[in-house]
C-alpha cells in the first residue's frame, strides 16, 4: 500500500496478517451456577475472534528507503469482521503517530488551503491559494461529516495541505508564521492547535 501522491509516493505500508482466528461455541449456557440443558431457551451461540497484524511503514522520500517503524496490533471481538476492523483502526492511529515527525515542512509549501463551513453545516468549501501569486487555484465543496468542525461562515486556514496531507502542530505553526508575513492572518483565522 502506498501513502502519498500519485507521481512519487512518499511512504509505503507493508502489511502482514500474523494471526487470524474465529472460535465458535455452540452451547453456552446463560447464568453463573446453573447450566442450561442442551435445547433449552437459555442456550446461546457464542464466538470470539482475534486478528494480529504486523505492519511496517517505510519513508520513500530519500535516496534509500528508511523504515520508520514496525509494529504489531491486535483486534479482538465477538465477530471476525469487527476484530479485523479494530486492528485496522489501530494501524491508522499508529501510522498517524509514526508520520507526525516526518510531516511536510509547511514553510516551503507553494500553496495553502482556506476552508469554511456552510451556514447550514451541510458542507465545507475549500479553496487552494497559490502563495506567490495570491490567487485561488482550486475550489472544492465537500460534504461535512462533523457538524461541530467549525463555526459556519468563517474562513479558516486548514490544517491540511492541498494534497490532503495533515500538518503536525509544528508544521501548522510554521505555516501560520509564514502566512502572517504575507497575508492578514491571525489567531481568528487559524484553527485551534
Amino acid at each position: 500500500m502506498i501513502v502519498g501522491g500519485a507521481e512519487q509516493p512518499a511512504f509505503a505500508l507493508e502489511l502482514e496478517v500474523e494471526h487470524a482466528v474465529e472460535l465458535h461455541h455452540e452451547h453456552v449456557s446463560l447464568g453463573f451456577a446453573v447450566a442450561a440443558p442442551v435445547g433449552s431457551k437459555h442456550e446461546i451461540s457464542a464466538s470470539y475472534a482475534t486478528v494480529v497484524l504486523r505492519f511496517q511503514l517505510i519513508d520513500l522520500r530519500g535516496h534509500d528507503p528508511v523504515v520508520i517503524g514496525t509494529e504489531r496490533v491486535t483486534g479482538a471481538d465477538h465477530r471476525f469482521d469487527d476484530a479485523a476492523h479494530q486492528a485496522l483502526s489501530l494501524i491508522v492511529s499508529r501510522i498517524a503517530s509514526l508520520l507526525a515527525p516526518h510531516q511536510l515542512d509547511a514553510s516551503t509549501e507553494p500553496t495553502f488551503v482556506l476552508e469554511r463551513v456552510s451556514p447550514g453545516r451541510a458542507f465545507v468549501e475549500r479553496v487552494v491559494i497559490d502563495i506567490a501569486r495570491a490567487t485561488i487555484v482550486r475550489r472544492d465543496v465537500i460534504a461535512l461529516t462533523d457538524p461541530g468542525y467549525a463555526r459556519p461562515g468563517r474562513w479558516l486556514v486548514s490544517r491540511q495541505t492541498a494534497d490532503g496531507t495533515w500538518l503536525s502542530d509544528a508544521g501548522y505553526a510554521a505555516l501560520a508564521a509564514r502566512l502572517s508575513t504575507l497575508f492578514p492572518v491571525g489567531p481568528a483565522t487559524m484553527l485551534a492547535v
